[in-house]
């Protein structure tokens, strides 16, 4: 992968932490910021911190915002920005943590590439690049047989990743997983064989709708001919029903 796609991933990742976890400041951060806001007079003063906690949501969430990073070769991280295109910028580390959110007095000034920002795209765009770089991994990786077994078991958190924003997938790619789902059903074997060597798949507690992890049972089924394949609702991702 290279690492323009990495750092695409990495902001796409860091847009669905926010999504989960919404905002995580460092320790006592967010009242000093949310003070130095009114102070500076970009907060009304009644503006709660639960206020500004959903401004840092909406600037990193929204599909049409932008997304940049900033860097340099001492940095112990990354550093990512998002903005929504005429004044809020919040700045996250690649750990997740917000650093500060505020109007800079030049919007464009501020992220110019000369000062070391890099674009990467629309929130949109970013996350969309992700989810077809994980579909096309995925469908490689349930073809390759000859792989070793911790590269299997990659696979299958990255089946599990699609399985999060399936919903959000056009029809398309959502048959596009669904065919290499097929694939994986039909090489179950092959690769519970290999994989089963380095886990327990039969003492684990993934639920059963991500079935991908319960290679053992749709082995078994396969067998004995006792299975089913159905969505678990129109557009939905694929159920495998062990009987």
């Amino acid at each position: 992968m290279d690492i323009l796609l990495r750092k695409k991933r990495k902001a796409a990742e860091l847009v669905s932490l926010m999504k989960e976890q919404r905002a995580v400041w460092k320790t006592d951060s967010d009242i000093y910021h949310l003070n130095k806001r009114k102070i500076r007079g970009h907060f009304p003063s009644d503006f709660s911190l639960e206020d500004m906690n959903m401004l840092v949501l909406e600037v990193c969430t929204s599909p049409s915002n932008e997304t940049y990073v900033y860097f340099k070769e001492d940095f112990e991280q990354d550093y990512y920005v998002f903005g929504d295109g005429v004044y809020w910028i919040v700045i996250i580390g690649e750990n997740g943590i917000i650093e500060t959110v505020f109007p800079p007095n030049s919007y464009r000034g501020y992220l110019d590439s000369m000062n070391g920002y890099q674009y990467l795209g629309t929130i949109r765009r970013c996350c969309t690049l992700v989810k077809q770089s994980d579909i096309l991994i995925y469908g490689m990786d349930v073809k390759d047989l000859d792989t070793s077994a911790f590269e299997m078991m990659e696979m299958l958190h990255i089946r599990s990743k699609i399985h999060q924003y399936f919903h959000e997938l056009s029809d398309d790619e959502k048959n596009e997983v669904t065919r290499y789902d097929l694939i994986l059903i039909s090489n179950a074997q092959q690769f519970y064989d290999k994989m089963k060597s380095i886990y327990d798949f039969q003492n684990q507690n993934r639920v059963d709708e991500e079935w991908w992890w319960h290679l053992h049972k749709i082995v078994q089924a396969f067998q004995e001919r006792r299975f089913t394949i159905s969505f678990a609702k129109v557009g939905g991702d694929l159920l495998v029903n062990t009987v």
